[in-house]
């Protein structure tokens, strides 16, 4: 029926038939497209796998899912995608979709970390079936010193084998972790000595208390010529300027402590051989312990000279 209608109407009515038939289509079609393409962003992101892909960041998508964007973030370190990389992509893949400039979405990845560390102690441990003294610190070569598992397994890891060069200091090793995964490591093993520092920073002024000391480890070969070593050569001490916590204290940042200022009065004492006599004197000049200072007697007024020997003491040696 519709047929016979059609082919009776003049050519004019069948052209605007024909293009709102078309256009009707076309509108039909687009709808579809945009149907296909219509995406929204996901907001807090968990993944599994080695990378960020598409579909990872976008819900609604029905092409391109799986087509890889970047590399998964670490662990430990989610990242953050704001509206313009958001808006790059949807433009990039035609999606039906365009970001508010608040828009952004966080990436982060799940999975079984074994740290740097839990494969220092490893190796360390499996040197000392080698008499080797594991107070080391290793400097890994080549491989990436962190292994990433699925998240589904344990952080369990075991040394298959391990050398130590003793001439050249250097080690190898192989290891193994669950999901049946195998690495190689090598590098170079560094001596470690142990070092006072400040537990809390010191400013000028702050005399250093044995309580303010702790001992940490530290590489031999960053150890130099005016670094303190023992806990004697902090104690009692003042720092020049601010001495930061949990770093190795240089001993030219320390001055010793003033025990004498100028204008203190003073205990003096004169020692000569079983004989100590011990007078009140005025201080003429600042004097850490051990210093030559001048001191006025204040009974004869005589000026004499005395080794400063504690807080507000000098002692006269004849």
């Amino acid at each position: 029926m519709t047929e016979r209608v059609f082919k009776i109407l003049p050519s004019a009515i069948k052209l605007i038939l024909a293009t709102i038939i078309m256009v009707f289509s076309m509108a039909a079609f687009i709808a579809s497209i945009n149907q296909a393409n219509a995406a929204t962003p996901k907001r807090d992101i968990t993944i599994t796998g080695d990378n960020i892909t598409l579909g990872d960041v976008f819900d609604g998508i029905y092409k391109n899912e799986n087509y890889v964007l970047a590399p998964a973030p670490h662990p430990n370190t989610p990242i953050t995608w704001d509206a313009r990389t958001l808006n790059r992509l949807a433009k990039a893949f035609k999606l039906n979709w365009r970001p508010s400039s608040t828009d952004q979405i966080t990436i982060r990845r799940l999975a079984t970390v074994i740290s740097e560390d839990m494969i220092k102690n490893a190796i360390l441990n499996s040197f000392q079936n080698q008499n080797v003294n594991p107070n080391m610190d290793l400097e890994f070569v080549g491989a990436d010193p962190t292994i990433i598992l699925s998240h589904e397994l344990a952080p369990t890891i075991n040394v298959d084998t391990s050398s130590f060069n003793r001439e050249r200091q250097t080690f190898s090793a192989t290891l193994s972790t669950s999901g049946n995964k195998t690495f190689h490591y090598k590098g170079v093993a560094h001596k470690m000595v142990r070092i006072p520092v400040l537990k809390t920073a010191a400013r000028r002024g702050d005399s250093i208390k044995q309580s303010m000391i702790s001992m940490i480890d530290i590489r031999e070969n960053y150890i130099t010529d005016d670094i303190a070593l023992h806990v004697d050569e902090l104690l009692h001490m003042t720092p020049r300027k601010i001495v930061r916590a949990n770093e190795p204290v240089k001993l030219s940042q320390l001055n010793k402590p003033i025990m004498v200022k100028r204008g203190d009065l003073v205990t003096m004492q004169l020692k000569s051989g079983p004989i100590s006599l011990t007078a009140l004197a005025k201080a003429m000049e600042n004097g850490t312990k051990g210093d030559m200072i001048r001191l006025v007697n204040m009974d004869s007024k005589r000026t004499l000279e005395a080794q400063v020997t504690g807080l507000r003491e000098a002692t006269i040696y004849n």
